[in-house]
């Protein structure tokens, strides 16, 4: 079962992922994103305020990234894990 990680808007879920060098590719329902050299994907919902805290975990788990390695990259000036950058 996913990491429940609650109390997460959106807009920093988008911007976690552009950080860790992820792609915007548009859906209908959903916004994806892509990082090309490491083949993951992820979507986040669109919708306004948090993400589902069990969303968010699948989130984490698709793209690899761990508990302790969201809250250091959450941290505005947290450094990114080395896989992640180009």
């Amino acid at each position: 079962m996913p990491p429940y990680i609650p109390g997460v808007d959106r807009r920093e879920v988008v911007r976690l992922l552009r950080r860790l060098n992820f792609r915007l590719e548009e859906g209908s329902d959903h916004t994806a994103f892509r990082h090309d050299r490491l083949g993951l994907r992820t979507a986040v919902p669109r919708h306004r305020g948090d993400v589902d805290p069990v969303t968010m975990g699948s989130i984490l788990e698709q793209i690899g990234l761990t508990r302790a390695e969201f809250d250091e990259v959450r941290r505005r000036r947290g450094r990114i894990p080395e896989r992640f950058r180009e």
